[in-house]
């Protein structure tokens, strides 16, 4: 009886075993599929990602000046509302970038590839401080003319890039690569339709700022007074 027993009790494990080696055959099989189409469906999203991309880019690229007005509102952890600015902006692609806060108080910032400057609040003719041309300061230039013209190979240098929607309204998210950046920033949202109508910035500490544009125009000569405004 006890052989019998046993002998049952080994006949039963075999089962078992062969059963669990089909189970687990069947299970790599299905994995291996499983792992095959969400390689493909990846591929097909990269494709897909870089095809709008692409066509998104090509709007951007075409911008070689833009003038807004802005309204920036920062929601700071610790505060239960969010702090309000707003004013004006002109970028070029060759001058720079001239940032014009109107509300709550008037200051002026300018970036160009000679450093930037920065004008004492409520006279934003003079000069308060000036942050020398540096590869750091170069570097944050070329990323914020990248923002708005789409200049993907400086983009992707820093980003990883993500499209949402389409290539006449989409969203461009953007996730850094650089390790300093990534100090500070979680990620940046790029939303538009032939420009860009607003930018948000994620925080790693939690800070959210959000920038939107209205009265854009693009691609039009600057005023004299506009082209004051450059020679910091």
């Amino acid at each position: 009886m006890k052989s019998s027993g046993r002998l049952q009790l080994l006949v039963i494990g075999f089962c078992i075993g062969l059963i669990s080696l089909e189970s687990l055959a069947q299970n790599n099989q299905v994995q291996n599929t499983q792992n095959n189409a969400n390689i493909a469906a990846a591929q097909q999203v990269k494709k897909s990602n870089a095809e709008s991309l692409h066509l998104i880019a090509s709007k951007l690229q075409k911008i070689t000046m833009m003038s807004s007005s802005f309204l920036q509102s920062k929601q700071i952890k610790i505060l239960s509302r969010p702090l309000i600015s707003s004013g004006s902006f002109i970028y070029t692609h060759t001058k720079g970038l001239s940032w014009r806060v109107e509300k709550p108080i008037v200051t002026r910032m300018l970036i160009t590839q000679d450093g930037m400057y920065e004008y004492v609040e409520n006279d934003p003719d003079r000069v308060k401080s000036i942050i020398p041309s540096s590869g750091p300061m170069t570097a944050f230039t070329n990323l914020f003319g990248a923002l708005f013209t789409g200049n993907t190979p400086e983009l992707e240098k820093i980003f990883s890039i993500e499209i949402q929607g389409e290539s006449n309204v989409w969203i461009m998210e953007l996730t850094p690569k650089n390790q300093n950046l990534a100090k500070f920033v979680k990620k940046i949202r790029l939303s538009g339709t032939d420009h860009v109508e607003a930018i948000d910035i994620d925080e790693i500490n939690g800070d959210e700022t959000r920038l939107t544009f209205s009265n854009v125009q693009l691609n039009r000569p600057l005023s004299a007074e506009e082209e004051n405004y450059f020679k910091g």
